[in-house]
């Protein structure tokens, strides 16, 4: 099923269930939550083997700005994008309540307004089954990334799947989109 990115937009400009969750988030939730966000992110951004310290990086679907701390964090120069006002919004509150450096633009992920190689690396985490056209929003990613790009999306794998039966991880969002999840057998690393 097929949700409208002026729906998915006007969720999370308007209907967002906690939103002090989605600003603070891996901060103050428990020692597993703040543990899995943050093996995620080391976990990918381990497989650049360089630092990350002076990048240029692009963080498309940026939600709330987590990825954006983090990679902020990282020394990198970030620009984080989404196409809903309200993330940024919240994403602009995350940065000023922990003393984050990144630069926030609303646009689409399938349509990137930027050169061919403006950024060292690209990044998406959570984000592409968000979207109508991933394969696009992953081509264009590409397009804008020098050297590479990051990606961390839900896997389809028995953890998953506890988690979901646990309800720590759902098959819908409450957007109304379904949570692709990406299957390591079909999509090997290169």
């Amino acid at each position: 099923m097929t949700i409208p990115a002026a729906h998915q937009a006007d969720y999370y400009d308007h209907k967002v269930l906690d939103p002090e969750f989605e600003i603070n988030r891996p901060h103050g939730e428990s020692r597993f939550y703040d543990f899995l966000m943050n093996f995620k992110f080391m976990r990918v951004t381990q497989l650049l083997r360089s630092s990350l310290a002076g990048k240029k990086v692009l963080v498309i679907c940026c939600g709330s700005g987590m990825d954006a701390e983090y990679l902020s964090q990282s020394g990198a120069s970030v620009i984080a994008l989404d196409i809903s006002a309200g993330c940024l919004d919240r994403a602009r509150k995350r940065a000023n309540r922990y003393s984050l450096r990144y630069e926030l633009i609303r646009g689409d992920a399938e349509a990137l307004p930027f050169r061919d190689g403006a950024f060292d690396y690209g990044f998406v985490h959570d984000g592409l089954h968000h979207l109508n056209n991933p394969d696009t929003a992953v081509t264009e990613l590409a397009r804008v990334s020098l050297r590479g790009i990051l990606i961390t999306e839900p896997a389809r794998a028995g953890i998953t799947r506890l988690l979901v039966h646990l309800r720590m991880a759902q098959d819908y969002e409450d957007a109304g989109n379904f949570v692709a999840r990406l299957d390591a057998k079909h999509h090997p690393e290169h």
